[in-house]
């Protein structure tokens, strides 16, 4: 204990000065040496130890580190969730940082948590890592314990590349509950060091194993038409059902349908030696058109300008949607494309003449060129039969996508197009 500049009349000499009692005592009463007393004394009368005392001060920390990491692990999961990037090229400019900072108005434990200097933060980069590999695993948890409840699933699986160029195995898991309410569920991407069909069935049957499904109770196996996964002889489906004959493979419907378009639109035979490229050229010429007017911003604004121009006074229900760019795999999915074509058809007559008059150079020639194609009669004729076809086909594809969508309403939905498109070549149809 310290005697600072307390009077020593209260612990050595004893006190006398009762003239200038209730001042001294209020001096002493605020001094260190009375409060350390005191303190002292209420810990001795309540009967506590030291180590109860301390105890009870880490039980609180530990409290408020708990609330501090608990609002730690939600902006976590709501930057994954979100599919947010926790860290940037500046760490404190990340998104982690920068959200930890909005909820720290909120919360005082947090708050006092990020401020203090003598302990780790829980924001390393290695952390970070962590804090979403926990999340993960719950997640997966609760799919896995859900499947495991409804017995039997099917698995969905197809290849991909990401942005790296590195090809990665995409994993969902297909199931039926109780009420036979169907649920897809996102499992897993996995990099795929060779794509043949040993390594493709190796990283699906690891990945059964991981997450602890019964690979016997595997009633469906679903992926594209690759001659690595539905390979009668050696393939991923064939590899898997001499494991489980149960597991019985489907191919996925919207890529059988794209393929069927595909083709269709490609190379369509009239008699023995001539062929109708219909489709295939409008389609070529929306693609090369609509990405003329996307690879300049100029252009781009032209279009615009001349949009706003014509619509001015309408609503924005009313206006027609900007270009819609070609998708070049996916042929179910042309018909906003096309539609962007025709709803912009007259703007874009303007625009590529005013690019052909402004430009001598090869863009001109490219502008006059596609304005003369469109202006055609096989043109807008073709246009008309796309936007039919292609419509019926994207809300075929739609229903092929539905979660919920079984093999017989997949049946059904290309059935009921096949029919339509056959009442379109009608005689009584067309007439009508």
């Amino acid at each position: 204990m310290t005697h600072d500049q307390t009077n020593p009349a209260f612990f050595e000499t004893g006190y006398s000065n009762w003239k200038d009692a209730c001042a001294d005592f209020r001096q002493h009463e605020a001094s260190d040496v009375h409060q350390e007393l005191a303190m002292k004394f209420a810990h001795f009368t309540s009967g506590k130890s030291i180590t109860s005392q301390l105890s009870v001060h880490t039980a609180k920390e530990q409290e408020k580190a708990r609330v501090a990491l608990q609002k730690m692990f939600g902006v976590v999961r709501f930057l994954g969730r979100q599919g947010l990037p926790l860290r940037g090229h500046d760490d404190a400019e990340g998104n982690l940082q920068q959200t930890l900072k909005l909820v720290q108005q909120d919360s005082d434990a947090l708050r006092a948590w990020m401020s203090h200097s003598r302990h780790s933060k829980y924001t390393s980069p290695d952390i970070q890592n962590e804090m979403l590999s926990m999340v993960t695993h719950s997640v997966l948890r609760q799919i896995v314990r859900r499947v495991q409840t409804a017995k039997f699933y099917s698995v969905i699986a197809d290849k991909t590349t990401d942005s790296s160029r590195k090809q990665q195995l995409s994993v969902c898991i297909r199931w039926a509950s109780d009420d036979l309410q169907i649920n897809e569920d996102f499992v897993g991407l996995y990099e795929v060091p060779k794509a043949d069909a040993d390594t493709l069935s190796r990283i699906i049957l690891d990945t059964l194993l991981r997450l602890g499904l019964d690979r016997h109770l595997l009633r469906g196996q679903c992926y594209d038409g690759a001659s690595v996964m539905p390979g009668n002889s050696s393939g991923v489906a064939k590899r898997i059902s001499d494991i489980e004959s149960r597991a019985v493979f489907v191919h996925c419907m919207t890529h059988s349908l794209n393929l069927a378009v595909q083709d269709a639109t490609r190379v369509v035979k009239h008699g023995v030696a001539k062929q109708i490229t219909l489709l295939r050229d409008i389609l070529d010429l929306t693609r090369e058109v609509i990405n003329f007017i996307k690879a300049s911003p100029k252009r781009c604004r032209m279009v615009q300008d001349l949009q706003s121009k014509e619509h001015f006074h309408a609503s924005p229900e009313e206006k027609p949607s900007g270009l819609r760019p070609v998708c070049p795999t996916r042929f179910t999915v042309h018909y906003q494309s096309l539609q962007s074509l025709d709803n912009n058809f007259e703007l874009l007559d303007s625009a590529l003449d005013e690019i052909s008059a402004e430009m001598t150079d090869e863009t001109g020639s490219k502008a006059r060129g596609f304005q003369r194609q469109l202006r055609t009669f096989e043109t807008l004729f073709a246009l008309e039969v796309a936007m039919l076809v292609f419509q019926l086909t994207d809300d075929c594809s739609k229903i092929t996508q539905k979660v919920d969508a079984s093999a017989l309403d997949s049946q059904h939905a290309m059935q009921n197009v096949v029919g339509m498109i056959r009442n379109l070549r009608s005689t009584k149809s067309n007439q009508t």
